[in-house]
């Protein structure tokens, strides 16, 4: 598979992990106030917990996928908070 399936397939799985995440934080909704950070964060740590319980065995290693949702967690939230 080339480098550029490879990173559709990435990009797209962290989107459909941090989907619900996307829709339970996005602007305008009651859970978007910057006080609920703790939350934000706790959602983090559930999707990063499914994706290690369902879909970790799946991906080979070196796709570095946890770090990635991680990563993609910070760009929306950066995006939600501003």
């Amino acid at each position: 598979m080339g480098e550029k399936a490879v990173n559709e397939i990435r990009q797209w799985f962290c989107s459909y992990m941090l989907e619900p995440y996307g829709r339970l934080f996005a602007p305008g909704q009651e859970a978007a106030a910057f006080e609920n950070t703790e939350r934000r964060f706790a959602e983090l740590k559930r999707t990063l917990k499914e994706f290690q319980e369902k879909y970790q065995k799946i991906f080979p290693d070196d796709w570095n996928l946890k770090p990635m949702i991680a990563y993609e967690f910070c760009k929306q939230t950066k995006i939600h908070i501003d």
